[in-house]
């Protein structure tokens, strides 16, 4: 399932631009990790792991079935989709772009019959990463103010921790934020250090490939632009969360 030709890139700093989303719908297991093995091949920032296998703790997918589409879930939502695995799938945007170690969702679906109307932008995809391998870093940027001169709300948002995880990043907190509010004010990644745990999955409530689980302990609210959110990753857990990471990774709201 190895690609034919892995690159590998050198540059020690730079940016990256995402890959667009695919639909998955209909493919087969093997297909998937095929994509997947190949974006990580071609990473810039993690194609030095020749021996990259996908974490079967991660992909517990199944052959041929829808996988959620991200215009079907953010703008008919679960209760009026009846074609939920239509179009481009949302969770092509983080198994396509391996950089993204944390992908983010709006919990509050169906935009649409919000009288808000439905655009790309509530998709929330970053518009381009930038990377510092000497410093450990990633950043990923958010066009977030394009999200609120359309909506007028800062929904609530969920962290989606699955490429983390995959890449064997197990242990994560943050210590450096601005303009979050944590939804679960006792246990988040400002608190406590949480393990990675998502998982991407055959859902029987939607009957397609889907991401899981919603934690509350990555869920927050941002309180006014600009904002950001550092989490520091570790792939052995750390004696103590003051310990250099093995990565940081930022999510720029812009």
């Amino acid at each position: 399932m190895h690609p034919q030709n892995v690159y590998s890139f050198t540059e020690d700093y730079g940016t990256i631009s995402i890959q667009p989303m695919e639909n998955f719908s209909g493919l087969t297991v093997s297909e998937i990790l095929s994509k997947r093995i190949n974006a990580v091949s071609l990473s810039k920032y993690f194609s030095d792991n020749p021996d990259y296998k996908p974490n079967p703790n991660v992909f517990k997918i199944e052959n041929n079935l829808p996988w959620i589409s991200a215009h079907e879930i953010s703008c008919e939502g679960l209760q009026y989709s009846k074609k939920i695995g239509d179009g481009l799938s949302k969770e092509s945007v983080s198994i396509l772009n391996p950089e993204l170690l944390y992908t983010i969702q709006i919990s509050s679906y169906a935009f649409k019959y919000a009288k808000l109307g439905c655009d790309s932008v509530d998709y929330l995809i970053p518009t381009y990463v930038s990377y510092h391998k000497k410093h450990k870093e990633i950043i990923a940027h958010i066009n977030y103010h394009s999200f609120i001169n359309k909506n007028r709300k800062f929904f609530p948002i969920s962290l989606n921790d699955a490429n983390a995880k995959d890449l064997g990043f197990n242990f994560a907190f943050t210590d450096n934020y601005k303009n979050i509010k944590f939804a679960n004010e006792n246990i988040n990644l400002s608190t406590n250090l949480l393990t990675t745990n998502g998982v991407y999955h055959y859902d029987k409530s939607t009957k397609c490939n889907n991401y899981a689980p919603l934690n509350s302990g990555l869920q927050f609210t941002i309180t006014e632009l600009p904002a950001h959110l550092a989490i520091k990753l570790w792939k052995q857990k750390p004696q103590d969360i003051t310990d250099e990471p093995d990565i940081l990774y930022t999510i720029h709201f812009e």
